[in-house]
């Protein structure tokens, strides 16, 4: 559910970043409400950098009895995170449409499917996505060093 929730808040964000490089801001509904000049969204990368601190954060700190839950929880969001990513890089459309009175296409589709599609091709997506696969392989080297018995080594075993 956080997982979600992390997609569609940095697929809002990052169509908020894009519309003010362009010189434009956007409502609600991804409709064009007012020209301005255009500027560095940088407050807006920066809350999308803090989102996704806080997304790796709430994995690193989550703290249960049985240590593989809190893998199966970030293996889960990793699993959900690729196929939003792979699943709108493969479906989104790269052709130049003309624009009409309305606005470009992207802008009259449903606002929702806008921030998770914004929020799949996001390189912030991307790079949470890289460090939950770090996140999973430290917690399974760890768990299965932990399922090792203490006190015989590898070499020792192989000497008797």
């Amino acid at each position: 559910m956080f997982t979600l929730i992390y997609l569609l808040s940095v697929g809002f964000i990052a169509l908020r970043a894009d519309a003010k490089t362009q010189g434009v801001g956007l409502g609600w509904d991804n409709q064009i409400v007012s020209v301005t000049g255009t500027s560095s969204p940088w407050l807006l990368n920066l809350v999308m950098a803090g989102l996704s601190g806080l997304l790796v954060l709430w994995f690193l700190q989550r703290k249960t009895d049985n240590e593989l839950q809190s893998v199966r929880s970030a293996v889960s969001s990793l699993v959900v995170l690729l196929v939003c990513v792979v699943g709108f890089s493969a479906t989104k459309d790269y052709t130049v449409h003309v624009q009409s009175l309305e606005g470009p296409p992207e802008t009259q589709a449903n606002p929702v499917f806008m921030w998770a599609q914004a929020g799949a091709l996001s390189p912030a997506t991307h790079a949470v996505c890289a460090v939950l696969v770090v996140v999973v392989a430290i917690s399974l080297s760890r768990n299965r060093a932990a399922r090792r018995p203490a006190g015989r080594l590898l070499s020792q075993t192989s000497l008797e």
